[in-house]
């Protein structure tokens, strides 16, 4: 079964948006979804910051992916890059779906993590801004983007 890895985000909707296309797929490819948390060191208060995210992914998951063959995995600490590239191998991930931002402030910071994916994958990388998609590519894409958008179940 083929393995998708979606690195998820908080305090911002781009995970949200771009969780109906990894449902899509996952039901296209047969695959199995495996969403992970990175939460990035220097914080006295991680471990309390870990335990939020474990509740946080747990209602992500829920929310998005109810029906979907799901891995959770465990949140983890650290460099967010140098633990997806590593969750990559350990768990032999055959393609990455990363949001990016293209954004200012502290959205940087995650968009240059889904750069550096993109730079240092050994496997496929896909990486989506969901803010950016302009009205044209919507004009003419309106059918498939609605039934990608539509799509509740995996059904695989």
């Amino acid at each position: 079964m083929m393995r998708i890895l979606f690195p998820v985000v908080r305090h911002t909707d781009v995970s949200g948006l771009l969780a109906p296309l990894v449902r899509n797929m996952a039901k296209t490819f047969g695959a199995k979804i495996h969403v992970l948390r990175v939460e990035p060191l220097s914080d006295q208060y991680l471990a309390m910051r870990v335990k939020d995210a474990e509740a946080w992914l747990d209602g992500f998951i829920a929310k998005n992916f109810s029906a979907c063959p799901v891995h959770k995995a465990p949140v983890v600490s650290g460099d967010p890059v140098q633990e997806i590239l590593k969750y990559i191998d350990a768990q032999e991930i055959d393609c990455v779906v990363i949001g990016t931002h293209g954004r200012k402030g502290l959205s940087v910071l995650f968009g240059s993590v889904a750069k550096d994916i993109v730079g240092k994958s050994p496997v496929p990388v896909l990486s989506i801004n969901p803010h950016r998609l302009t009205d044209a590519f919507k004009q003419r894409n309106a059918e498939y983007l609605a039934r990608i958008m539509r799509e509740e179940t995996c059904n695989i």
